[in-house]
């Protein structure tokens, strides 16, 4: 059997703390007693040792138990501040590894890894419910020529610029993410193609506009396309996404979203709510 030695140890001090307390309380008891000079004391005390002894346990019990239980309880308290602090951090650290897990590091949106998941909850959301689901998926234009010529560090600032452009355009429950490379996608729950539409416009003519690094606006400089696809009963979200695929290359080229629904290029539509 193992034996914990800061227990034993514990539990002599208590021990001959108790032992201690009782002799002197004794020796005490007797001096008032009897009165008498120190031979008599001990020929008392000799005589009657356990009448001595045992009137002082129980009190010598509650002191010692009550130093024991105190300095326990001090332990106690110091090894809860600590389970605390250490869970604190923990949670911290979860919520680290979370981020880094889920967030594209150079835009700050959701990663792709997160967007499948996101979008398989919100069709099968649509699917149940029958909620309008839309999606937008976006390319950048001329970015490998823009790439080459300026070099990869303003073509990340390309890319912070479109995720800037999207996420001031998106409700509280939207959700934007960087699909790969230069490629961008948008999941709005509760929303018709129409709204979709508008939102898709108000993100591309904010980014096709944009001075990026300060530099003039020249032709050829980076513009995004954008597709637009809306839920039907029946689609999952792979069909979602290559439908909003095909409508993003149909789009390049175009200074408006399409409405593929009419078959023709709408004005903008009313704002989103």
């Amino acid at each position: 059997m193992r034996v914990d030695k800061r227990r034993f140890r514990d539990s002599l001090m208590v021990f001959l703390l108790i032992t201690v307390i009782g002799f002197l309380g004794g020796e005490f008891r007797i001096f008032h007693v009897c009165h008498a000079k120190i031979h008599g004391i001990l020929r008392f005390h000799v005589a009657h040792p356990w009448d001595d002894f045992i009137w002082t346990v129980p009190f010598s019990l509650v002191i010692g138990l009550s130093w024991y239980s105190r300095r326990r309880f001090n332990e106690v308290k110091k090894s809860q501040k600590e389970i605390f602090e250490a869970n604190t951090e923990l949670r911290t650290m979860n919520n680290v590894l979370k981020y880094y897990a889920t967030t594209d590091e150079l835009t700050g949106l959701y990663n792709m890894r997160q967007f499948y998941e996101e979008i398989e909850s919100e069709v099968g959301r649509s699917e149940r419910y029958g909620h309008n689901l839309s999606i937008l998926l976006m390319d950048v234009n001329n970015f490998k020529r823009y790439n080459d010529t300026h070099g990869h560090k303003d073509g990340d600032i390309v890319l912070k610029n479109l995720a800037k452009s999207i996420t001031k355009h998106l409700r509280k429950h939207d959700k934007g993410f960087r699909y790969g490379g230069d490629e961008f996608i948008v999941i709005l729950p509760e929303t018709k193609k129409e709204d979709a539409i508008f939102a898709s416009n108000r993100i591309k003519n904010e980014f096709d506009n944009l001075e990026h690094n300060n530099r003039t606006r020249k032709k050829g400089d980076p513009t995004v396309s954008i597709g637009v696809c809306e839920f039907k009963s029946g689609m999952t979200h792979g069909d979602l996404v290559r439908m909003a695929d095909k409508e993003m290359y149909r789009m390049k080229g175009k200074d408006k979203i399409a409405d593929m629904m009419s078959g023709k290029d709408d004005d903008l539509i009313g704002e989103r709510k």
